[in-house]
């Protein structure tokens, strides 16, 4: 009779534990885990970590005990911690009848966060790795963290992402390349700033940046940034030996005027490069490789290819590497947006330099990346269209998703909705269609109507009759894609504008019968920012 060793016991256990571990880590809903953690001591054991490894805490005022921010017991669990600053200085920026400052020595630094509590909790916080600054209920405030509030953060040893979103970086105040201090070798750097239009960076918020990217270059894995905000002479010449992921966001800056590929050739490990760059009206779009530098392509590895504007001729397309997964190639904003942008700021208008259904063909035509399984496309219809959605559909057989905004050519009428259906129902891998497809009765803003949402939102709103006249027809058109696109098709998205200030997708949800001749739907409008392409923030 064969007997187990009790050093296979303990492996054993040790197998089982990992492998529990594993599956619990897999459970995403807090709730889920209370209620597994209730059925024994072991199961509870191996729960509480994860239950309270995320914590969210509501800032208004300067805490005086780290008990009211955050209970003692969870201290030790704690890995992601977000503070929302709801601080009532940030209102002093916005509004003419707020008088004097509460906590704030400066009107555009939050007095909040400046806290002793506050950091000393963040110390007592073991497993604390990644901490989440925002500012709440709103993109509009001016309001920023203090240079010596950053730095206590960034001198977290433990801390490797740190969050910044829509507060600013200490515009006031700027670190001295003098300071040694030993700030915590970040894998992880994103900051969004969304009132660039209406307050510029200052020259104490560029130096933050530059210094923090120098001490951080060697760690950093994923970098978001402003695009305002971007130091390119620094970033050019920093090695980024981990970077595997870069977002930036904002307008494109006019100096200098070099190809993007020369600015970031040093980042030769990336894998995702996202660049949503506004044109001012004059101003011409970029190419991403110069041709006479198109052999030296810097990124090998890239998965993942966002561009506003792309340039027709650009010989990077021709280049791009087999193992590219996901490629946008739109216009940022949209075109869509131009009559709310307009409205809202006509002494600074965007350009949008919208390529032809001819000109995205002959930038698909030469990509090497057959392989996509998602794909964002932004153009004016012409005598290629047909041309152009038959050569997705035969070329690029995998792709899942499928963003397209058309528009219609000068002088001509809405599009065949099934005739632009057929063109893609080859694609059998597909599973979310996202179209905006220019109709005629598209609602357009009446500047002279009060929105639905009041406070802080752009005098502004849609006529109703003409909303729901809309909303009729996108039922129709959702019915006529889903009866022709493949079955593999779960979800239909249209083009829907909102008088929040935000232009979003309505979703059709699609559930194929079992002879798949008659799809079944339900449809409802979704306000998660995940599926939010164009947004408001970028106009304040």
């Amino acid at each position: 009779m064969t007997t187990i060793s009790e050093s296979t016991l303990y492996r054993l256990d040790d197998l089982i534990c990992d492998v529990l571990i594993r599956i619990i880590a897999s459970i995403e809903s807090v709730k889920d885990l209370v209620s597994l953690s209730a059925t024994c001591r072991y199961l509870r054991t191996l729960c509480v970590p994860l239950m309270f490894s995320h914590a969210t805490r509501y800032i208004d005022r300067p805490m005086k005990s780290k008990r009211v921010i955050l209970q003692k017991f969870r201290w030790p669990y704690v890995r992601h911690f977000k503070v929302v600053d709801v601080c009532p200085d940030r209102m002093y920026t916005v509004s003419k009848g707020y008088n004097g400052l509460m906590f704030a020595r400066d009107p555009y630094l939050c007095g909040v966060l400046e806290s002793p509590k506050l950091f000393s909790l963040l110390r007592h916080m073991p497993r604390l790795t990644k901490i989440s600054l925002i500012i709440g209920q709103g993109t509009f405030y001016i309001h920023g963290i203090s240079l010596p509030a950053l730095m206590s953060i960034l001198t977290l040893p433990q801390l490797r992402e740190l969050s910044v979103i829509h507060l600013l970086l200490s515009q006031t105040e700027s670190a001295s390349f003098e300071d040694h201090t030993i700030i915590a070798p970040l894998t992880l750097f994103h900051h969004e700033r969304s009132v660039s239009r209406r307050y510029p960076p200052t020259d104490a918020e560029k130096a933050n940046i530059i210094l923090f990217l120098t001490k951080l270059c060697s760690s950093l894995k994923v970098l978001t940034l402003p695009a305002e905000l971007v130091p390119t002479e620094a970033v050019s010449q920093l090695d980024w030996p981990r970077l595997c992921e870069l977002r930036l966001r904002g307008a494109q800056w006019k100096t200098p005027s070099v190809p993007y590929a020369t600015l970031f050739s040093r980042m030769r490990d990336l894998r995702v490069l996202v660049l949503e760059l506004t044109l001012s009206a004059d101003a011409e779009p970029r190419p991403i490789l110069d041709h006479d530098d198109a052999d030296d392509y810097p990124w090998p590895h890239l998965e993942e290819l966002s561009v506003s504007h792309p340039v027709v001729d650009d010989p990077v397309y021709a280049r791009l590497p087999q193992c590219l997964r996901v490629l946008s190639l739109s216009c940022y904003p949209h075109v869509a947006e131009r009559p709310f942008l307009d409205g809202n700021d006509p002494f600074r208008p965007y350009g949008f330099p919208l390529q032809t259904s001819s000109e995205m063909l002959d930038i698909l035509q030469r990509c090497r990346a057959r392989d996509l399984s998602e794909l964002h496309l932004e153009y004016r219809a012409d005598e290629s269209e047909s041309t152009l959605l038959g050569f997705v559909s035969s070329a690029l057989p995998k792709i899942q998703i499928l963003q397209i905004y058309r528009y219609r050519a000068p002088n001509t009428s809405d599009i065949a909705v099934d005739e632009f259906a057929r063109l893609l129902s080859s694609l059998a891998a597909l599973r979310v269609l996202k179209v905006h497809l220019d109709l005629e009765n598209t609602p357009l803003p009446d500047f002279s109507m009060r929105p639905a949402q009041r406070g802080f939102e752009e005098p502004w709103a849609y006529d109703d009759l003409a909303m729901k006249t809309f909303a009729d027809d996108q039922r129709v058109i959702a019915e006529t894609l889903a009866g022709i696109l493949s079955p593999s098709v779960k979800e239909i998205h249209l083009w829907w504008p909102a008088d929040s200030g935000r232009h979003l997708w309505r979703r059709f949800r699609i559930d194929h019968l079992a002879d798949n001749t008659e799809p079944r739907r339900g449809t409802w409008i979704t306000r998660d920012d995940v599926i939010i392409y164009a947004d408001h923030d970028l106009l304040c």
